[in-house]
């Protein structure tokens, strides 16, 4: 797999190289929440002030979708999407937060897990794209949430 260290100062952590026609690179990691409750939940707002242009924009996110061969993993909770190139991205599945604080979807009921990752790309003043994946094998998506709701964050460059 090829990796690239982040190169810029607050630019942390590894990337993948998916051999995508953009030349995004994702980074390996979602971003941790020091002042979230739990999970690491972003609302969209705390997202685009904390991370800016190194969120995904909505056509970063359909790339991966439209780009790579996705597979969802219901007994480790991840969805892997391998690009082009053949090397690979994880993300977690951890849930997603309601507007109202409520944590669904993480699995901890039985089920399996879904996940949300916000994009950049607000719709209007009340919702913002992002990439979903529901439990069950219901696929990979993109879905327009409430920006008020949380999600996680993974990075690009």
């Amino acid at each position: 797999m090829t990796k690239v260290e982040g190169e810029d100062p607050g630019d942390e952590g590894e990337y993948v190289d998916l051999g995508l026609p953009s030349g995004t690179l994702w980074k390996t990691t979602n971003e941790t929440n020091p002042d979230g409750p739990g999970h690491d939940f972003y609302t969209y707002d705390e997202a685009v002030a904390a991370f800016g242009d190194k969120l995904p924009t909505k056509q970063q996110l359909q790339e991966l979708i439209d780009q790579c061969q996705w597979t969802l993993d219901d007994a480790l909770n991840v969805v892997t999407f391998t690009g082009p190139n053949g090397n690979t991205l994880t993300l977690p599945r951890k849930g997603k937060r309601s507007t109202n604080g409520v944590v669904y979807y993480d699995g901890s009921d039985g089920e399996p897990a879904g996940a949300s990752f916000w994009s950049g790309t607000a719709i209007d003043a009340t919702y913002a794209w992002r990439l979903d994946s529901g439990g069950f094998g219901t696929g990979v998506y993109m879905y327009d949430g409430k920006r008020g709701a949380g999600a996680s964050i993974r990075l690009v460059k």
